[in-house]
Formats: C-alpha cells, structure tokens, sequence
C-alpha cells in the first residue's frame, strides 16, 4: 500500500499520533485553544520528509536557477532576506519614498492599492512558508523573491508611475497585478494552518501549494525584471504557453484539496474526540504517554538516518556529475581544436559582440522596425519552421546582430537549452565553415549536459568523436544529441559569413540539414527532441529554398517598408 493510500486510511489516528504524539489531555487542550498550534506540527523530524520532498527539491531548484540569472546586487538582497519582517519593512520603506515622490491624486491611489495588494499577497505566502520551515530553512529564499519582484516593480513606480506598470502591459498573458490579487483571494490566512492538526494528506497538498507558488514567482520575477527584452518572450513564448494563468490553476487546485481536506479532518476530529473522550480517553492518554518516548527516539534515529542517506546522495550526485563533466570535456577537446580556453570561447564571441558600438536609430531596432509581429506569427504556429529573419539599416550597421544578442539574452533566462553563434564574430572568422559551426554546437550541448555522452557512452565516445571527420558525421553526433536534448532553441546569426570548405557550402549542406531538423521537431511535436531555429542574415534567404514549407522568412530593410516572404 502506498504511503498516500496509507495515509487515507489512517487519518483518524493521525489527528492524535501525527501531531507530536500528544496525549488526550494535551489534545484537548489545543482544540480549545487552536491559535497555540505553530508550524512545527506540521513537520516531525524523520517521519515527514517525504511529504514535503517535492517542495524542498523545487526549492533547491529554484534557488539554484536564480543564482545563475541575477545579477550580483539581486543575489545579496536574496540571501539577505530571512522572513516575513524583512519583507514587510522594506514595502513600508519603499512605499513612503514614494508617497513623496508620487503628486497626483490618482496615481497616489493607484500606488497604495498595488503596495496594499502585495502586501496582502506576502503575508499570507508567508504562511506556507512559515508552515515549511521547520524542515529546512532553504525555504527562506521565497521571502528574497518576493522582495525581488517588489522592488522590480516599484522601480518602475518610481521612474515612472504606476499606471506605466499596470496599464501598459495589457498585451501580456497575465499582469502582475492580476494574478497577485488572484492569489491574495486564495490562499488561506495564516491561522488556518494553526488551526488544524494536519493529516499526510493535507501536508501533501501544502507541498503542491508550495511549488506551484515557488515556480510562480521565480518566472514572474525572471519575466518582470527583463524589461524590454520581455517583449521578445512574449512573441516567441507567452502566447503558446499562457504559462502564469496555467500554473494559478494548478494552485488553485491545490488549495481546493486542502480546504476540503480540512473541512473532512474538522469533522472526523470532532466525531473521534468526542468518542474517545466519552469511552477510551483515559486509555488513549496512558498509550500516547507510553510511547511518547519511544516515538521520540524513533523520530530522531529515522532523522539520523535520513540526514545520512541525503548525504550519500549528495556525495553520489557529485561523483556523477564530475565524471560527466570529465568525460564530456575529453569528448569536446576532440571534436574542437580551440586550445586551452576551450570552455570561454562561446562567451568571448558573446563578449566580443556586445562591445561593438552599433550605430542604430531607435526606427532601426528590433521593438520598433515590426520584427516582433513576425515573431508572433511563427510562434503562433508552433515555431516549427526554420525562420529566415533578414534585415539591414541602409548605410549603418545592420540591426540584425543587436537582435540576435537581445535574443540571446532573453533567452538565456529560459527553461530550455539554448544555443547560438555568432558568426560574424569568432575567434577566427577565416575558419568558420559548416563543420566548424556544428563543432561549437556540439561543444554548446555537452556543455550544457554533459550526462548526456556519459549516459550513452555506445552513440558518444572517443572512436566516434575522433572519426568526426566531415560534415556528415558531425551532423549525425549533434542530431543525435539533439533528439536526447529537452527542448532546445537555436540561434545563428549572420550565417552568409560561413565559409565554404571540401565538404560543402552554407547553401547544399547547412541549410538543408537545418531545415530537416526543423521539420521533424513538426512530425514529432515532443519537448525531447524539438528545435527551434532562428537564422539571421543580412541577406534574403536563398532563392532555391524560398518556396520549402519548412521556412519562413522575412526580410526588413528599415530604410524601407517591411516585406514578408514564405
């Protein structure tokens, strides 16, 4: 019988074992007085660790991701935040430097409704995670998130106002404002979790409420904070995924099951009190008084344990990963002959990019020449054509490769595995040919994930990477990765620089092999093996593949009017 079955069927003891084991008289004593149950009956040492291991793992997740995306200021304010009274001091703080700075009677309104709004919205999450920090205190980094996409927000209250924040998003899938209130209206007020003794079940779901709220947030603030580059997000990704209302629902969902939980347990509670208070209540006390000690040092050896194996699986995660990594570089120093700086190249071409000083008229640049419109239009469609975007600025440097950088760094925030090159700007621009490309691409991927080779060590080895000696076989090694690889988005900017070599040239071999790898992610439709490709070129896509279903294309001279093909 699983443990959740298990669960179901024992309720009625739990409401008098589960909540540190307490006897009829102190049992009592809490129902009389519910306001006295804190957080810790939510969690016993050794016993309820697996409930709550699918919130402390997205926790750790979470944190993890955001430590790889903030910047370092954003990581101290983090950290620093501890509890629900940091987070309360700073929104009091911040919301008095703007009533200063904020004249208009209005726009007063408008800051105190979202200041007001927000903090309804962190008091009551704090009961979740208040209720989760006796198992750990990792949970603390929900508060440091919160406070992030506060001062997010306020920033833009304060540079600009608050209808800037409210009203100009309207495009987007969900407002902040939206679905905070939504969830203000949801989730329960704190004393509900001290009101009640818990049962496995409705810990079960405070764990689903946890990481649904938990991935929430860390996308809102991911989302929020990119400022102009959320606009490329919400061509390409936001109107297929609707990902904000999705993950409310599923909240939604999980409260639901804990209020009925509760309305079940407050029942049964009342019933089996008052049975065991009118015929065995005296006998009940004397058994919980027995085995209070016994229930004691049982809780803290399966603690020892537990804190034991955690241990050896961390010690086994880090062998793991070290010898994926070991044996991923080895595959990479193969197929690429970069020298000792191999693991820097890609983010010196991306370093190198960005110092150019691109002379562009805001007419010029991406959020206004009507590129997005047809990003939209590919992603309505899936995004599963390879998509030719082609551009110049008449006599000035091309907008393409800013776009492509923007591109870059808004999608690096991404749950997915995003790779690129710029091939207008390598180490070495004479010896970029198709098979040089596909060589970084693959050098991207095992990167990226290195358990990849390690865990299929007949298709990735040394034999085959050192026989990787032409454009076909290399094409084998990434496609193969690639079907291996969770949803991948790929970026080539300024493919005309490609040079030719024996093997082959941009148009008989790259291109089609593209367009192959964009046409299957349409017949397989999965996550697992699906490309998204992105090609940018400052000339139009060439004419032998113009009609292909597989391409979509778009060509913006921004000295002249837009012109769509294909």
């Amino acid at each position: 019988m699983s443990m959740i079955s298990r669960a179901e069927d024992e309720n009625h003891i739990t409401l008098f074992s589960a909540s540190s084991r307490r006897t009829t008289e102190e049992a009592v004593s809490r129902l009389s007085e519910p306001n006295t149950t804190g957080s810790a009956t939510w969690y016993e040492p050794g016993t309820d660790f697996c409930f709550y291991a699918s919130a402390y793992q997205t926790c750790l997740a979470s944190k993890e991701r955001l430590l790889n995306i903030l910047t370092p200021a954003e990581i101290r304010d983090l950290e620093a935040t501890r509890g629900i009274d940091t987070v309360l001091a700073k929104m009091n703080e911040v919301a008095a430097q703007i009533q200063q700075k904020t004249h208009k009677s209005v726009a007063e309104k408008r800051t105190a409704d979202f200041i007001n709004g927000f903090c309804d919205f962190a008091v009551k999450a704090s009961g979740i995670v208040t209720t989760l920090l006796p198992q750990s205190p990792e949970y603390t980094v929900t508060f440091g998130v919160i406070m992030l996409i506060f001062k997010v927000c306020t920033f833009c209250i304060m540079r600009y106002n608050v209808a800037h924040l409210l009203l100009a998003k309207k495009e987007r899938e969900d407002t902040l404002i939206s679905f905070i209130q939504s969830l203000v209206d949801r989730l329960p007020v704190i004393d509900f979790y001290k009101n009640i003794f818990p049962t496995y079940d409705m810990k079960l779901a405070v764990a689903s409420i946890y990481v649904g709220l938990t991935k929430l947030l860390e996308d809102a603030l991911i989302y929020f904070r990119g400022g102009r580059l959320s606009k490329l997000l919400d061509a390409v990704i936001r109107p297929k995924e609707g990902k904000f209302h999705q993950q409310i629902q599923d909240i939604d969902r999980a409260i639901d099951r804990l209020n009925s939980l509760k309305t079940v347990a407050n029942v049964a509670q009342q019933s089996d009190m008052n049975n065991m208070l009118q015929d065995a209540g005296h006998v009940v006390a004397r058994i919980h008084q027995n085995l209070e000690g016994t229930t004691a040092a049982l809780g803290q050896s399966m603690a020892f344990l537990n804190h034991k194996i955690d241990a050896i699986q961390v010690r086994t995660d880090q062998l793991l990963e070290f010898e994926s990594f070991k044996y991923a570089f080895s595959l990479r120093q193969m197929i690429l002959t970069l020298g000792p700086s191999l693991e820097d190249v890609d983010n010196e071409d991306l370093v190198r990019a960005r110092s150019q000083d691109f002379s562009l008229t805001p007419k010029d640049t991406w959020d206004e020449n009507g590129v997005l419109q047809e990003l939209v239009v590919w992603s309505s469609s899936g995004c599963r054509t390879l998509l030719w975007i082609g551009g110049s600025s008449g006599n000035q440097d091309s907008w393409i490769t800013p776009f492509a950088l923007d591109m870059i760094e808004a999608f690096s925030t991404q749950e997915l595995t995003l790779l690129y090159t710029l091939c207008n700007n390598t180490a070495d621009i004479r010896f970029l040919t198709p098979s040089t490309l596909i060589k970084k691409l693959i050098s991207q991927l095992l990167s990226q994930h290195p358990q990849l080779a390690f865990q299929h060590p007949r298709l990735f080895n040394e034999y085959r990477f050192r026989n990787a000696t032409n454009f076909d076989r290399l094409w084998s090694i990434f496609a193969q990765l690639a079907t291996l690889t969770r949803e991948i988005f790929l970026i080539i900017d300024r493919i005309e620089k490609v040079l030719p070599d024996e093997d082959g040239d941009v148009q008989d071999k790259l291109i089609p092999r593209l367009l192959e790898l964009a046409a299957r992610s349409t017949s397989t439709g999965t996550d697992c093996d699906r490309v998204s490709i992105i090609v940018t070129s400052t000339l139009e896509a060439p004419e032998d593949i113009s009609d292909d279903a597989r391409l979509s294309e778009v060509y913006i001279d921004t000295g002249k009017r837009p012109r769509k093909r294909g």
